[in-house]
Formats: structure tokens, C-alpha cells, sequence
């Protein structure tokens, strides 16, 4: 065992499209390689964008591990952007998300990683992945897997059915047990004042104990003249450590945007399994 941390860096520029984050500054050294460790411990992305001005826009990330990992899909950190180039005062100093686990590795495999911009094109997403080896603090989660959608009406239930850019539908499970649920809503906002809610539901025969499974998200507000004000917010999903065992079949996750109309809310989702 080895204590190791590795992070790769790469500009996403197409929406809804792998990017292959094989690059830190200036160097190029591709694909991460494993040291000496059995295992990640430790994931944080961190993204920030470099946005199109004049343009309210929204977005969600995703990140996608595989490899020596396995195959990995987690969501990472969601926003909106937007507000007057000459007038606006958008800055924002962030830090990346943190997402503890426990995914076996081979040492000396490779693992590539490819990061994804959802919602809106904002213009250009920098994504950067650091990934911790045999850290001395670890989650429980061996797996990983997530599902965005559009919310285009307020108190509507939409079907979270998409991942990586591609329609994915349900969560296919057999048996796991869910200990994560990170989920949450980036917004392409409209005029306010306005406030809403995001609110996430589980079904599906793929529950073993039939259970209210009701999760809020992030809430969303807007003001009058969001055009001018500076419109910029980089946000962690909301965290649930839960205790949810599945059987074989199908998790069906749906959200929605609570009370007023907002704009359009990008909802995401990741589940995390033991």
C-alpha cells in the first residue's frame, strides 16, 4: 500500500461529450497509472467555467472513471452563469467536491478519465479530477453511477434517463445496497422574483422494502435584473449517506422544480453502491 495523489485537467468544450482529462498545465501525461495501492479512497472534482458572456446559461457535470477502477459515473458539481460583461460582478473562488469511496484497483493498471459538461454550453468548462490512493479516510461506496435530465415545467416530475449524453433509462441494480445519493440542479434562471425547490424520488421494483424515498435537492432563487447582477454559482449536489438494499431490476429516479418556474433546472443524480 501507498499513499498517492494523482489529479489530470482538460478544457470541455462540447456539450454532452467525452473529454478525456489527460493533461496538468502544461504537461500531457495522459492517462493516470496506478501506483502501488489497492485502492481510491478519495475523488474530488473541481470545475470552473470560462462562460459566455451576456448569457444566462445552466450546467451539470459528470466524470467518467474507467479502467483499472472499473466503470465509474459521478456527478460533480453543478451551476448557472450569466449577467452583463461590462456591468456585472461575476467572480467566484470555488473549491472542487469531495467524494469519499472505497474502489478496488490494480497497481500498474490505467485509468482514463473523461469529464462531461450537461445542461447548457457555457462556452468552455475546466474540469479538473484528483484522484487519492489508499488515503487514510475512505467512504463505503464500490460503485458509482448517475442520470441527468431537463426540467423545463415547475411541479412536473420529469425521468431522470440520461447519462454521459447518451439515454441511459433506469438505474439497473441487482442486489447492492445504497449507501450515497448526491444530487442537485444547475439553472438557466428566468426574471424573478422567484424560489423553488428541487425535490428527487426513487421507485421502481428495484427497491426491496417499499419505502418513501422523497430527497430534496438545492433550492433555486432568481431577482429582476438578473442580466446586470452578476449571475454566477458554482455548487456542490446535496449529500444524502443513506441505507437503501435493492434487489434485482430497475431504479426509476424523477425530479422536479417545486413551486415557481425558475427557468430551466438541470437535475442530476449519483447514486453510490456497496
Amino acid at each position: 500500500m501507498v499513499y498517492a495523489v494523482v489529479s489530470r485537467e482538460q478544457d470541455i468544450t462540447a456539450l454532452d461529450t467525452a473529454t478525456e482529462l489527460i493533461a496538468l498545465g502544461a504537461d500531457t501525461p495522459n492517462a493516470i497509472v496506478v501506483p502501488q495501492a489497492t485502492r481510491i479512497t478519495e475523488i474530488r472534482i473541481g470545475v470552473t467555467p470560462d462562460l459566455t458572456a451576456d448569457t444566462l446559461l445552466g450546467f451539470t457535470t459528470g466524470l467518467h472513471l474507467i479502467g483499472s477502477c472499473g466503470d465509474q459515473w459521478l456527478a460533480g458539481p453543478v451551476g448557472t452563469v450569466g449577467g452583463a460583461a461590462a456591468t456585472s460582478s461575476g467572480i467566484k473562488i470555488g473549491k472542487p467536491m469531495i467524494i469519499l469511496c472505497n474502489i478496488g484497483v490494480k497497481a500498474g493498471g490505467q485509468i482514463n478519465a473523461y469529464g462531461f459538461m450537461h445542461g447548457e454550453d457555457v462556452g468552455s468548462l475546466r474540469m479538473m479530477v484528483t484522484i487519492i490512493f489508499d488515503g487514510p479516510v475512505s467512504g463505503q461506496c464500490s460503485r458509482f453511477d448517475y442520470r441527468e435530465a431537463d426540467l423545463a415545467t415547475a411541479n412536473t416530475p420529469v425521468t431522470l434517463n440520461t447519462r454521459g449524453g447518451a439515454t441511459e433509462n433506469d438505474f439497473k441494480v441487482s442486489g447492492e445496497t445504497i449507501k450515497e445519493i448526491y444530487c442537485g440542479a444547475g439553472l438557466k434562471p428566468v426574471a424573478g422574483p422567484l424560489a423553488a425547490t428541487t425535490h428527487f424520488r426513487l421507485s421502481g421494483n428495484g427497491v426491496a422494502v417499499s419505502t418513501d424515498l422523497d430527497f430534496q435537492g438545492n433550492t433555486l432563487c432568481t431577482q429582476d435584473d438578473i442580466t446586470i447582477s452578476g449571475a454566477l454559482s458554482i455548487e456542490d449536489l446535496v449529500k444524502y449517506a443513506v441505507n437503501i438494499p435493492t434487489k434485482k431490476g430497475d431504479l426509476r429516479v424523477q425530479a422536479q422544480e417545486v413551486e415557481d418556474d425558475v427557468g430551466t433546472p438541470y437535475a442530476i443524480i449519483c447514486l453510490g453502491f456497496a
